[in-house]
């Protein structure tokens, strides 16, 4: 019998008579789901609690942390379904205006148990109850605040769920609150049922989902602080999903926007950011006034949640990204986007305190959008403004920092860092932001000249290493310069495992892997948020003579194929 290899691929049609010309699309792949399946993770029938081996392989325990956690234990006398045969997990939690984190699993971090695997999980759902001896929050925060449902409400404090992930990283994925009492006024005793969508965090099957971790900060972020015991049982903790089918990746194209593209880092507090090479970069001495400046191209809107976009004077030199928290003496200007385009900016600084951020507030504004131009100027050691686009300089002073104390704290060696930074969000992750220009004036480095790098005019896609520092991100190709003759970012989605794109003049080829194109250099690919991003330069695209400079082919179609 003969049997034949089918090409899997997926076509992209891009029709151009110039660089900027329209655009249409076709792509052809296909999405298969898979079998669905349900994975009882702990129905606690016997004592899956303490040191037995769970469905996952290896010794498995419930454990938990913080200054609330007391223990956690199996109760065989409790069962959601009053199963006389079964039982429940009983967690005791004294809140005292910490925190507590009940999680699956050896140790936390170091050793998580993985769930997916082949398995993509949509859906998490358990029992839980209180019991009535439990503390009782009274909400002070208007409804929908940290899980309040008005001032006056009770309830039973303000919980999440969640997953280790990668290093020390926390993703907690929900958030809710249970009221204290029934319809009827009386305490809210019963078993609940609680289902939680995973799908908007598990679109693949990589390990997104790697265990399972309940916790609550009492104090719940500015709503009235929770104080006592509690007792609540958990049971039947099941995840649903399917045993995902391997599809081919899918693919897209866009115009691209000449700029210096910033990908947003990795989990909770990823960091994304240029730091300047020279250490002499210090405001302090002057010649004044010394400014440090940012122009962004992106609104608030632009992402999912709160970011922080930050310029960072930190002493010392250290590559570690988050070097702004390890370091003793921080400087920043911290700009924070919010659910609309409006931002709230803060100068702070802290000294001689490692392992901590900056919490001594110099300013604070607010300002209607984030696109536009930042300024940080300093007038002297201790003095200075910040102007926000579209508004006036905005004075400050660094308050009881004498002269002596900011030139011993913030003077050179130090490193200057523009960038971004999730804030907690993980949904920030991998996200592009734009910036048109970094500019730096005045400081001893540059022998008080000013430096403003446009990289909205930039004719190749190399940053100058002589100047930025690329090594305090997160990873490698966290920053990518769009120049003026790159006309688009061809993207797909991953597993894209055995794909690599190629290009052709017309659908039936001949096509030609990009890596061999018309004499064109290897155009740069990098993976952000589970998708592939590669930008086209205009020698990658077809010409009408087959050789590299030559007049461009009318049409140019792209595509991801797994031919030999």
């Amino acid at each position: 019998m003969k049997t034949t290899t089918a090409t899997r691929s997926c076509i992209q049609a891009v029709k151009t008579r110039v660089i900027s010309a329209s655009l249409t699309f076709a792509c052809i792949s296909s999405q298969a789901q898979g079998v669905a399946t349900n994975l009882v993770a702990y129905n606690f029938d016997t004592n899956q609690v303490t040191g037995i081996s769970s469905p996952f392989g290896g010794g498995s325990i419930w454990s938990g942390s913080g200054g609330d956690f007391v223990g956690v234990q199996w109760d065989s006398t409790t069962d959601a379904s009053n199963n006389p045969a079964s039982g429940s997990m009983l967690l005791t939690v004294n809140c005292n205006g910490d925190q507590f984190i009940l999680w699956d699993g050896i140790t936390p971090w170091y050793s998580p148990l993985p769930l997916q695997g082949s398995v993509v999980f949509t859906n998490l759902s358990w029992d839980m109850r209180y019991d009535g001896r439990s503390a009782i929050r009274t909400n002070t925060a208007a409804a929908g605040v940290y899980g309040s449902q008005g001032p006056g409400s009770l309830d039973f404090g303000y919980m999440r769920v969640g997953t280790t992930g990668s290093g020390y990283s926390q993703d907690w994925y929900y958030y809710w609150s249970i009221p204290a009492t029934n319809g009827l006024g009386l305490p809210n005793t019963n078993w609940i049922h609680m289902s939680v969508d995973l799908s908007s965090i598990n679109d693949s099957t990589t390990s997104a989902i790697q265990d399972t971790m309940f916790g609550m900060y009492d104090a719940a972020f500015g709503n009235n602080v929770l104080k006592g015991f509690q007792y609540l049982w958990f049971d039947n903790i099941t995840y649903s999903g399917y045993i995902a089918t391997p599809a081919g990746p899918r693919m897209a194209i866009k115009k691209t926007i000449p700029a210096l593209r910033m990908f947003g880092g990795t989990g909770a507090f990823g960091r994304s950011q240029l730091t300047m090479a020279d250490n002499n970069e210090s405001w302090i001495g002057g010649p004044f006034p010394v400014s440090y400046s940012i122009t962004l191209l992106g609104n608030a809107g632009n992402f999912p949640a709160t970011l922080d976009t930050h310029i960072q004077i930190i002493q010392g030199n250290d590559n570690y990204s988050g070097f702004d928290y390890t370091a003793a003496n921080t400087f920043w200007l911290q700009i924070l986007s919010t659910s609309s385009n409006a931002c709230t900016a803060t100068v702070q600084w802290k000294t001689n305190f490692p392992d901590s951020l900056p919490a001594n507030t110099v300013l604070a504004i607010t300002n209607p959008v984030r696109a536009g131009t930042w300024t940080l100027t300093f007038l002297s050691d201790t003095n200075g403004t910040l102007t926000a686009p579209g508004a006036a300089p905005v004075p400050f002073n660094l308050g009881i920092l004498q002269d002596a104390d900011v030139i011993a704290d913030f003077g050179s060696p130090v490193q200057v860092r523009f960038g971004i930074q999730n804030n907690g969000n993980t949904a920030n992750g991998g996200l592009p932001d734009d910036w048109a220009s970094i500019g730096v004036s005045g400081t001893a480095g540059l022998g008080g000249t000013n430096y403003t790098e446009d990289f909205t005019k930039k004719g190749t896609d190399q940053l100058d290493t002589n100047f930025w520092n690329l090594a305090t991100s997160d990873g490698a190709d966290m920053q990518v310069l769009v120049p003026t003759n790159a006309p688009y970012w061809i993207t797909w989605t991953t597993p894209d495992t055995g794909f690599y794109p190629e290009v052709a003049t017309n659908l039936t080829g001949p096509w030609i892997p990009l890596n061999n194109c018309f004499g064109c250099p290897i155009p740069e690919q990098s993976l952000h948020a589970g998708q592939e991003w590669l930008l086209i330069l205009q020698q990658s695209l077809p010409t009408a003579n087959g050789l590299s400079g030559g007049p461009l082919f009318p049409n140019a179609y792209f595509r991801l194929s797994t031919t030999p």
